[in-house]
């Protein structure tokens, strides 16, 4: 699948993106005023990933090193997005592992979404 990887990462309420901080409860605070891309988290999810097997830590490390070296957009397979969703996940808040979501799996989430949509009551007959 082919991503823009430096997609902004953004607020729920507005159309701004997320100012990093504090954000990533794994890697610590990181620079006041960047806004935070999918590019910076998923490389700060994978280097921090909780897996303790030396193929899936290679796999991540890998990953991260592809993913800071790419032009803005870039090709992912199917495995290197569940890598980054599940490491996402584990490191960041809902509310940017469901950005990242938005951004790497949208067919999935838009049928989240229909399912989730209040059907409009009916009059009564």
């Amino acid at each position: 699948m082919k991503v823009n990887i430096n997609t902004l990462i953004k607020q729920i309420d507005k159309d701004e993106a997320i100012q990093a901080g504090d954000q990533c409860k794994l890697c610590g605070r990181v620079t006041d005023g960047e806004d935070l891309t999918l590019r910076k988290v998923s490389i700060r999810s994978l280097l921090n990933s909780s897996v303790t097997k030396p193929e899936e830590k290679l796999e991540r490390y890998t990953l991260a090193q592809m993913i800071q070296a790419a032009p803005p957009t870039m090709d992912l397979d199917n495995d290197q997005i569940k890598m980054i969703k599940d490491d996402v996940a584990a490191a960041y808040n809902i509310l940017i592992y469901g950005r990242v979501c938005d951004i790497l799996d949208p067919t999935k989430m838009d049928k989240l979404r229909q399912k989730a949509t209040p059907v409009a009551p009916t009059t009564g007959e």
